[in-house]
């Protein structure tokens, strides 16, 4: 704990050094296909973990990846920044990633 290595988990958030969470998001979600199509891209992602990711867009839309499941959504082709509602870094603050951060095919 004095080292700053630990992440705290309580009612589906988790609270943590920003660093810690992005590595526990990339252990967590896997991009299994994103597919370009009529100006949309459509991405099905799989959470392996025990915990939901809530996921918001810069225009504010929310996007929900269960536990231990997988999903799918369509985001408009420009889009790819998200925050992790249930990730909070600090005051006020939570995860950003981008997409194009968990492309592994």
């Amino acid at each position: 704990m004095f080292a700053k290595h630990t992440i705290a988990w309580f009612d589906d958030k988790m609270i943590g050094r920003e660093e810690l969470l992005k590595e526990l998001l990339k252990a967590s979600i896997v991009l299994e296909d994103m597919e370009s199509e009529n100006e949309k891209v459509k991405v099905k992602i799989k959470n392996i973990a025990d915990i939901p990711f809530i996921l918001s867009d810069e225009d504010g839309n929310l996007f929900l990846i269960p536990a231990l499941a997988e999903t799918s959504f369509n985001l408009p082709e420009k889009e790819g920044s998200f925050k992790v509602v249930n990730l909070i870094t600090g005051m006020n603050e939570n995860l950003g990633f981008d997409l194009d951060e968990f492309l592994t095919f």
